[in-house]
């Protein structure tokens, strides 16, 4: 793909003062941790 879909992702996540973590082993895969802070209703 492009890649918009991560950036798309990374936008929104941003905006909610969260963060995005990437882990990657050769072989394996990769690993994509979306962290929001838990908000008061």
């Amino acid at each position: 793909g492009t890649g918009l879909g991560l950036s798309i992702c990374y936008t929104i996540v941003e905006r909610m003062h969260g963060t995005i973590q990437v882990t990657s082993q050769q072989g394996k895969g990769t690993c994509f941790t979306v962290r929001i802070p838990d908000t008061e209703a």
